[in-house]
């Protein structure tokens, strides 16, 4: 039986949005030397600062639409995730420990008994918070839908309201405020599913969602740039350029929604865009490996910049997002025809072994007995 391709309208969001990720990063890491010219916090009447500020906060807007895009084939959905939740603990083991082999024999001494043992166990130090946040919002998956499944339309919408409220509402006014970012992966999943199962005039609508866009976009810059000249006029608000860098931005929200319901609707078929599209959680794992972040990410941005200086730094910024993700992008496809190969095999067997699956089975009749 030939297995069904995937339409590639949404599988081209997930690479865009892992391109913001990277674009994020790239900037993050900018920011990270704290040089006087790139001190982002601080208001600016300079257009390339108030850019690179920008920039910064695209990886929520990616994280989402990552989410968005998993949580629409995911919602409803009998099939279980438990080989892929394997998986994804084997791959991010191994890209983490292939990167600890790498830098150990390239750079001898440079890596630290923290390094080793952060590498060995990536997971549980979160070196990768997104990844870890998904691999729990995995396991969470056959309860979450259940919920969906066994409650009306007004009881979703009202789940819905209450987590925007909570996690786009006070947490925006007020970063923070009894946050944590894991309920972020399961309001978005409540969200989407309020969209996908009774608002499907608005999903295929171009116009409202467009408009949508505009005012998440526009909204941000605008946003952005009044907290901007606020600082500049008020010194007291002067180190606030970036006090907006949350994962609970209404104005991401927004954007996410409406481009994943605009590039739903491209039907087309692309095999190299939907193998790129298998790849981005790998291009996660390795462009924001923790040793590349330590040790690598910030002395090539000080080597553009002795190379080019500060003034360009938009210009390196781009360089920069650009080389690392189209690098990453090749790493992953390398480890997902060679290592990747390896470790789906070795899910499939443990998944698929019969003791593995008694014991499961075993220990969740035992958690539910306990009174």
């Amino acid at each position: 039986m030939v297995k069904k391709q995937r339409e590639s309208g949404i599988e081209l969001l997930k690479i865009i949005s892992m391109i913001m990720i990277v674009f994020a990063h790239t900037a993050q890491n900018a920011y990270r030397l704290k040089l006087p010219e790139l001190l982002l916090t601080e208001a600016t009447m300079g257009r390339q600062k108030f850019i690179m500020a920008w920039l910064i906060h695209f990886g929520s807007l990616g994280n989402y639409l990552f989410i968005i895009c998993s949580a629409w084939f995911l919602i409803g959905s009998k099939r279980a995730q438990k080989q892929k939740i394997i998986s994804i603990v084997f791959d991010t083991f191994l890209i983490s420990v292939l990167f600890l082999a790498g830098y150990s024999i390239f750079s001898p001494g440079m890596v630290s008994q923290t390094d080793i043992t952060r590498s060995f166990f990536p997971i549980f130090y979160e070196n990768n918070w997104f990844v870890v946040g998904y691999i729990l919002f995995l396991l969470m998956l056959p309860y979450l839908n259940k919920i969906v499944e066994n409650i009306s339309q007004r009881q979703l919408m009202r789940i819905s309201i209450v987590m925007i409220l909570l996690y786009w509402i006070f947490n925006f006014a007020k970063v923070h405020y009894f946050f944590t970012r894991f309920f972020i992966f399961i309001g978005l999943f409540f969200i989407v599913a309020y969209i996908k199962k009774y608002m499907p005039d608005f999903c295929s609508s171009t116009g409202k969602n467009l408009i949508l866009l505009a005012v998440g976009v526009f909204g941000f810059i605008l946003w952005l740039g009044g907290t901007d000249i606020r600082g500049l006029k008020n010194d007291d608000y002067s180190q606030t350029l970036l006090m907006w860098w949350t994962d609970s931005n209404p104005f991401h929200l927004m954007t996410a929604i409406a481009l994943f319901n605009l590039f739903k609707k491209f039907k087309f078929v692309n095999k190299g865009i939907n193998l790129i599209s298998s790849v981005t959680l790998y291009i996660y794992l390795i462009h924001e490996n923790i040793l590349f972040r330590q040790y690598s990410a910030q002395p090539i941005w000080r080597m553009m910049i002795d190379r080019f200086t500060v003034k360009h730094v938009l210009a390196e910024e781009i360089l920069f997002a650009v080389l690392l993700f189209t690098a990453a992008t090749l790493l992953s496809l390398f480890y997902k025809f060679t290592f990747g190969r390896f470790t789906a095999f070795l899910s499939g067997k443990i998944y698929n072994s019969g003791k593995v699956r008694k014991a499961l089975n075993k220990f969740e009749t035992k958690l539910m007995d306990i009174k």
